[in-house]
């Protein structure tokens, strides 16, 4: 049995995930899986974010439902869910240190994305790219939780408007985070402790999201982008290099 501090902790994690979700609509695996490793190990701290990642996901998904773009999702979802076991499978595989430097060579490259793709100038990615970048996303999906980015970036390329590009992610994410919970319950990382941290978790997350959602317009996006970038940069060389 963990101290009451490490499940405070844990909480207070998934209220911090929650907020960045609410805020942009993306974020919540990325940050939580970004923190949780400091207290916990990799392979835990993926079945917990998976789990709660799709109960979060599943409750908000009704209300971009009918904005989705399924010609751009479909060849994503099919190729995400045949990487994701690619990526399972490598977490079970690989050492504890491998992962956890792999974890932080993640974090540095979701950063730079971020840095060095041009914000003004459309980037152009061929359409025969989807499913290599789906692919790609489920193997970081599976292994960290974390296939966002080959996703975005490919989704950002194409002919899409705002709104639809975050209904399309929506269902996307869903979709991923569905089939990566069922496999891990497969593979057998969840556990009673598991259960107990989503537990505790899911709550918090769920405040974050509903809170924050209130005053996304009132709060500057670009700064907040910058501060989560600054913190990500810092737990990625950590991961990376320590």
């Amino acid at each position: 049995m963990e101290s009451p501090l490490f499940y405070g902790l844990v909480a207070f994690i998934f209220l911090l995930s929650g907020l960045k979700q609410g805020l942009t609509g993306f974020g919540l695996g990325i940050v939580s899986m970004s923190l949780l490793p400091l207290i916990m190990s990799v392979p835990d701290a993926m079945a917990t974010v998976t789990l709660i990642g799709a109960l979060s996901i599943l409750g908000s998904l009704g209300a971009y439902w009918k904005d989705v773009s399924w010609r751009e999702a479909l060849p994503l979802v099919i190729s995400m869910v045949v990487g994701i076991p690619f990526g399972i499978f490598m977490l079970s595989a690989i050492s504890p240190e491998a992962i956890t430097r792999i974890l932080g060579a993640v974090l540095l490259l979701t950063c730079a994305t971020q840095v060095f793709l041009p914000k003004h100038q459309k980037l152009y990615l061929p359409k025969f790219l989807g499913p290599p970048m789906g692919f790609l996303g489920g193997m970081l999906a599976g292994a960290l939780n974390m296939g966002g980015p080959p996703v975005l970036i490919f989704l950002q390329s194409r002919p899409l408007s705002a709104k639809v590009l975050v209904a399309t992610l929506q269902l996307i994410f869903a979709v991923s985070g569905l089939s990566r919970s069922g496999l891990i319950v497969a593979w057998g990382l969840v556990t009673p402790n598991i259960l107990l941290l989503v537990a505790i978790g899911i709550l918090p997350a769920w405040i974050g999201i509903m809170v924050s959602a209130r005053f996304q317009k009132s709060i500057s996006q670009e700064a907040l982008r910058r501060i989560v970038l600054i913190a990500l940069i810092l737990l990625g060389l950590k991961y990376l290099i320590f």
